[in-house]
């Protein structure tokens, strides 16, 4: 499935539409990845990959990336949201692939080196991106093409 085919400022999704029952265990499995046609960097392909977990429902999702606007016309969802912005108690859980500095602080408040690393995000009551001490780990560049599982 190709969900974005090298245009600049957009996003790509799939929905799965269906209820999880988070009070028990759950589990997933399989591979996605990411490669850059136009450049031999992969960072190049965009800020992030990843899978969301949220209680909106896909029309919900669909609208707010449509309509979720700042002033100066950029998104307040994609790039350094990773998707997740405007989506209240909402998890990113992916490769973070951009080092934006004014949302990727580790726990000490300090840059994170966001493109070497696989992180788990959450948003707020009110959608918005939780900036700091959020759980990430190191992982390599694989080169041309990224593959997690």
């Amino acid at each position: 499935m190709n969900l974005v085919n090298n245009k600049s400022k957009s996003a790509g999704y799939a929905l799965f539409n269906g209820a999880i029952d988070m009070t028990q265990k759950v589990s997933f499995s399989g591979n996605f990845s990411l490669q850059a046609n136009s450049s031999t960097d992969p960072f190049a392909a965009g800020d992030s990959l990843g899978f969301i977990l949220t209680p909106k429902s896909t029309d919900f999702i669909a609208n707010n990336l449509k309509s979720n606007l700042a002033a100066d016309g950029t998104s307040n969802v994609v790039g350094k949201y990773l998707g997740i912005g405007g989506l209240s108690d909402s998890i990113f859980m992916g490769r973070d692939l951009y080092q934006n500095s004014d949302v990727d602080l580790d726990g000490s408040g300090t840059e994170n080196a966001a493109s070497n690393n696989v992180s788990i995000r959450q948003t707020n009551n009110l959608g918005e991106l939780i900036k700091q001490a959020y759980p990430t780990t190191s992982v390599p560049n694989t080169g041309s093409t990224i593959t997690e599982i």
